[in-house]
């Protein structure tokens, strides 16, 4: 009986550092879209100043 309770949780333990890791790779996606408009705006706002 303690094996199986050690095993569940082992098994949810493993389960919830998946669901950390797709999170992470969210975030991290989105923060390199994040990057990607910040650096379209200051390249507009040079376009902008150039003319």
């Amino acid at each position: 009986m303690i094996i199986a309770i050690i095993s569940l949780l082992v098994i949810i333990v493993m389960v919830l550092m998946i669901y950390n890791y797709a999170i992470h790779k969210k975030v991290e996606t989105f923060s390199n879209l994040n990057q990607r408009v910040n650096s379209l705006n200051v390249l507009q706002e040079f376009m902008n100043t150039i003319r």
